[in-house]
């Protein structure tokens, strides 16, 4: 029996992807269950996944499970996913476009990649992605500083230290 790697079965990546959301917050008790933006999901597609479905639960557990408010968008991806996105310069057009390696479209598909792409990169400070993710960590531990600093690697005083910041 031979089976066809997931990178050949690209519409089946988001059934997949829905029901392993779906059984992360199921086996975590999520309350909220994000939903992945159309743009999240055409780089998912498009991504070449070498380590075929494993390789896919395991980004999709990462992202369910960093709480994102809701939307996992663009900007929530790995960066082996995003370096899957190639800047190339289009001889027809006069400005620049983004577009996915694997997959190729029309002029307005990659036009539309590129102005989703640019809408959706909002980078933070790595100040608030620490204060976010400590956050995080203490809503999970109900508030209990020993055990989010021990989940965070750090001393108890470094975690009160940071809060105070």
């Amino acid at each position: 029996m031979e089976l066809v790697p997931l990178r050949q079965r690209t519409r089946d990546i988001p059934i997949l992807i829905h029901h392993f959301v779906k059984k992360i917050a199921c086996q975590y008790d999520l309350a909220k269950v994000p939903v992945f933006s159309s743009l999240a999901l055409k780089v998912l597609k498009a991504y070449p996944w070498y380590g075929n479905v494993r390789e896919l639960y395991n980004v999709i557990q990462k992202l369910v499970l960093e709480d994102v408010q809701g939307i996992i968008d663009l900007k929530h991806l790995p960066k082996q996913i995003i370096h899957n996105l190639h800047y190339h310069p289009n001889e027809h057009e006069t400005t620049n476009t983004y577009k996915l390696k694997a997959q190729r479209g029309t002029r307005r598909k990659r036009q539309t990649v590129r102005k989703e792409f640019e809408e959706s990169f909002n980078p933070r400070t790595l100040r608030e992605v620490e204060k976010e993710y400590i956050e995080r960590t203490l809503a999970y531990f109900n508030g209990n500083i020993s055990m989010a600093a021990e989940a965070l690697g750090l001393s108890r005083a470094t975690l009160y230290r940071k809060i105070k910041q």
